[in-house]
């Protein structure tokens, strides 16, 4: 059986940032520094999955327990989440950085 697939638009171009805890095998996929109102669960085969969301609705992240190899494609592919074509152009210069390390904008 294929896992389930999660689609989600971002509505901003600005690339993602993601965020690396190795020692914990987990990784958050920031979008943005807003505040988090609403965090979904969802159901992954391979690695516990949140994605979190603005009190708009607009995605602020994606955080991945569990995950093995660092990565955009495969945290993506892990989650079972797919962007929209359009979206994808947005996170190709998405920058990994260690968990916790403060981040310039």
């Amino acid at each position: 059986m294929k896992p389930k697939r999660h689609v989600i638009t971002l509505n901003r171009n600005t690339p993602p940032v993601v965020e690396l805890d190795s020692a914990a095998m987990a990784a958050y996929i920031r979008f943005s520094r807003r505040k988090v109102s609403r965090t979904e669960v969802l159901d992954s085969r391979k690695s516990t999955v949140t994605v979190d969301y603005d009190s708009a609705g607009d995605l602020i992240g994606i955080e991945l327990i569990g995950v093995k190899e660092f990565t955009l494609d495969r945290l993506l592919e892990a989650s079972g989440i797919v962007l929209e074509h359009r979206s994808l152009e947005a996170v190709q210069p998405a920058r990994y950085i260690r968990a916790g390390t403060p981040l310039k904008v």
